[in-house]
């Protein structure tokens, strides 16, 4: 899942890199024929910071290239330093347009990378949403905060039970009976009655398994 999001940034910013030079006809020679002596983004950064390829932008495009890029990942990120801006009509309309592709997709992936990171322990996302809604209950019903602290008390000291219950949910409704007492037969619950309770001790296996 991350590779597959670095793809989609990846992939996201090249193509509005690409649409940002695209636009940007004074500096590097482009489809798109300016009329008159405007400024573009390329050509006030120039003005501004200075040209920083070699030996220039007009004969670097891959630093032409790279700086565009250096804006799309602004602007997917939603940083935003400030140094490239669009100057004219058309870079205004690109931009908008950029922004919007660039939100949409930035949203997706700060979304599927919660989403991940939740599930990552979904125990505690199930006693999580389980305290949620208790504090809903006794918010509802008006309990009195001794009341509210036993609760809570108790849903804390129980916790590990939630997740045994959950075990063996799983293991009742996906596993056949006999996979469920080679489960049963080999796990520490089972050893530890046998060491533990002696009126089990001399219960044959089967009705150990049972039990």
């Amino acid at each position: 899942e991350v590779f597959k999001f670095m793809f989609l940034a990846t992939l996201t910013c090249h193509w509005i890199a690409c649409a940002w030079v695209l636009v940007e006809g004074k500096i590097t020679p482009t489809f798109i024929i300016y009329e008159g002596d405007g400024e573009t983004w390329l050509s006030d950064l120039i003005d501004t910071k200075g040209d920083s390829c070699v030996p220039d932008a007009a004969h670097d495009p891959v630093c032409v290239y790279l700086i565009a890029y250096y804006w799309a990942a602004m602007t997917l990120t939603s940083v935003g330093y400030g140094d490239i801006t669009p100057q004219n009509k058309i870079e205004y309309w690109v931009s908008v347009m950029c922004m919007f592709v660039a939100g949409f997709v930035w949203a997706y992936i700060v979304g599927s990378i919660v989403s991940i990171l939740s599930n990552l322990d979904p125990v505690a996302a199930e006693f999580q949403h389980c305290l949620d809604s208790l504090g809903e209950l006794m918010h509802r019903r008006g309990f009195p905060e001794p009341l509210k602290m036993r609760l809570r008390s108790y849903m804390y000291e129980t916790k590990h039970f939630m997740q045994l219950n959950q075990q063996s949910s799983l293991v009742e409704q996906y596993f056949s009976d006999g996979l469920q007492r080679d489960i049963a037969r080999n796990s520490v619950e089972a050893k530890r009655i046998l060491q533990s309770v002696f009126w089990v001790q001399g219960l044959e296996e089967d009705a150990v398994l049972d039990i």
